[in-house]
């Protein structure tokens, strides 16, 4: 469940920390080239929705991206 918003923005130049992780500790992102993948997923994504990525971290179960 996401948590409730602390500080509402009325401007578009908020930054926002987006975590994921996988459940049972599996290690989704251990694999040869998967890392790169999912940086080419992240590129694209960004480009196709006009988001700026500020800062991101890809660890073997779970990224964050500051966006």
């Amino acid at each position: 469940m996401a948590r409730t918003r602390r500080i509402k923005f009325t401007d578009r130049d908020a930054l926002h920390h987006v975590t994921s992780r996988v459940s049972g500790r599996q290690m989704l992102l251990a694999g040869a080239g998967v890392k790169d993948d999912m940086l080419d997923a992240l590129e694209r994504a960004a480009e196709f929705s006009g988001v700026n990525v500020g800062a991101f971290a890809l660890l073997d179960n779970h990224f964050h991206i500051v966006v």
